[in-house]
């Protein structure tokens, strides 16, 4: 089962994998609810952004959350910043440790998360 909650947003300056493309280390942000907070410690599966605040690049897909760790299993959607990519979308890599406060995962309502699907023009 997919959960989700209201403005739920974290920040991280560690991102594992080949260049930052995998499990991300999550740091709180200040008087802004976490994600251990709303779900607990426990795996939770969930829908995802993550967007480099300064490059615009950005992923929204499915993943799991424990104990301040998103593991990015399904990405749906990517912008690198050249191509967008809602076909076979690879994990962003958004650098292995980026700035503090660059790089932010939040949940966010998507498109494929609404239930609203018109053939031919999104998927």
């Amino acid at each position: 089962m997919t959960r989700s909650a209201n403005f739920v947003e974290e920040t991280t300056t560690s991102i594992a994998g080949t260049g930052g493309n995998g499990a991300v280390t999550l740091t709180a942000i200040a008087s802004t609810p976490r994600f251990s907070t709303v779900f607990g410690t426990q795996a939770t599966t969930i829908r995802y952004v993550i967007e480099n605040t300064t490059t615009k690049a950005w992923e929204v897909g499915m993943g799991s959350v424990a104990a301040n760790v998103l593991t990015r299993t399904r990405p749906q959607v990517t912008w690198d910043g050249t191509t967008y990519d809602d076909s076979t979308p690879a994990p962003i890599a958004f650098g292995s440790t980026p700035a503090t406060g660059t790089v932010r995962v939040r949940m966010s309502a998507t498109a494929e998360s609404q239930g609203v699907v018109l053939p031919g023009v999104n998927t």
